[in-house]
């Protein structure tokens, strides 16, 4: 073989940065490396072009890969460590984490013609501290509260405690049928989707806690444009509503002055609204400027399509500075084929700058 041993036995690539593999390529960011970027321009001693320069470049680019995508697995592998998904409909269950509480908004498998929605909140000891129905599924033809089993006996539970009620695990899991003789109350279906809803929540708080801060910090990295770390800003007591715009949510950027917010803009075509990320910045306790500006999404905008990037550009270069909130938009040349909507978008943006000046600057936040 005459690949080089750096390269065989990985010391080449250990203790490196994605960046620092990359410069095995060339040092600039492309998606479609071949071997003859290896090749043409490899490191000054040659080792990755020692002879076998395809096996080389394949190595090279698996570790390119991996380095690259580290964050990425990591958010993969915690998705695939949940347990006891087989009764929830997970594409319909949320978690959000607030403070030192994961709190779960399930949606269960279907039981008869109905699926079973409750919110349930465990704490940082892997504690159900709230256990709450909001709509139920049942057997057909039964009332809401016939033999339903009391399901605030699941608070104050840890997972240990509830795995007796879902019986013994079978080859194909926890059936309702083997559960514990307390749930066949006659509504046994849906009390065992209660108990296995509650097991579901304490069983992966650990999980969730650590998974949905990493996959809000990876979304609102992609938004502002590099890697960031976010703290929610609560908006109790503030005035959402700002001129044409209304602000939805708010994030500050850990070890910066700026603001990620979302806010939607009104006065759109056929008087719909745009959505949009916008990171406003700071300096000195006023605002300074919008650094980016990103469509989340848009109600009845039908030619939001005909706004062009260089369009989308002039966001920051016109809405950079004092003059940020301007009386006449067209006259900072923002415009193209979608006029109503743009109008929307601004709005979106000068909500969420008015936002941060009015309620986390001079009276909010930082008061």
């Amino acid at each position: 073989n005459s690949m080089d041993e750096n390269v065989l036995n990985a010391s080449l690539y250990i203790g490196k940065t994605a960046d620092e593999i990359l410069d095995y390529l060339g040092g600039e960011p492309k998606d479609d490396f071949t071997y003859e970027d290896l090749k043409n321009n490899a490191v000054a001693d040659n080792t990755i072009t020692s002879g076998a320069t395809y096996s080389n470049f394949i190595v090279t680019y698996a570790a390119l890969f991996a380095a690259s995508n580290y964050q990425n697995g990591y958010v993969m592998a915690l998705e695939n460590s949940v347990q006891y998904t087989q009764y929830i409909d997970m594409e319909n269950t949320t978690v959000e984490v607030s403070g030192t509480d994961v709190i779960y908004h399930i949606t269960t498998d279907t039981i008869y013609s109905a699926a079973s929605k409750v919110d349930i909140t465990v704490n940082s000891e892997g504690v159900i501290t709230d256990y709450t129905i909001v709509s139920e599924g049942t057997t057909p033809g039964m009332g809401l509260e016939e033999g339903i089993k009391d399901v605030t006996a699941y608070e104050n539970k840890t997972a240990a405690d509830l795995i007796p009620l879902l019986g013994t695990e079978g080859e194909n899991g926890f059936t309702p049928e083997n559960s514990d003789e307390s749930l066949h109350t006659g509504a046994t279906y849906t009390n065992f989707f209660y108990a296995y809803a509650a097991m579901f929540a304490a069983s992966n708080y650990e999980v969730y806690a650590e998974l949905i801060p990493l996959k809000l910090n990876q979304q609102m990295s992609e938004i502002y444009g590099g890697s960031v770390v976010v703290e929610a800003v609560s908006l109790d007591g503030l005035t959402a509503t700002v001129g044409k715009g209304t602000v939805n949510t708010v994030y500050s950027v850990m070890n910066t002055g700026d603001y990620i917010v979302s806010a939607t803009g009104t006065e759109g075509f056929e008087g719909g609204t745009v959505t949009c990320w916008v990171v406003v910045e700071t300096e000195n306790g006023a605002v300074s400027g919008i650094k980016k500006v990103v469509i989340a999404s848009n109600d009845k905008q039908s030619y939001i399509g005909y706004i062009t990037d260089a369009t989308l550009g002039h966001f920051t270069d016109a809405f950079n500075g004092s003059d940020f909130a301007v009386s006449d938009w067209k006259s900072n040349n923002i415009t193209g084929g979608a006029t109503a909507s743009t109008t929307a978008i601004v709005n979106s943006v000068n909500s969420a700058m008015n936002f941060v000046s009015a309620n986390l600057i001079s009276g909010g936040e930082n008061a």
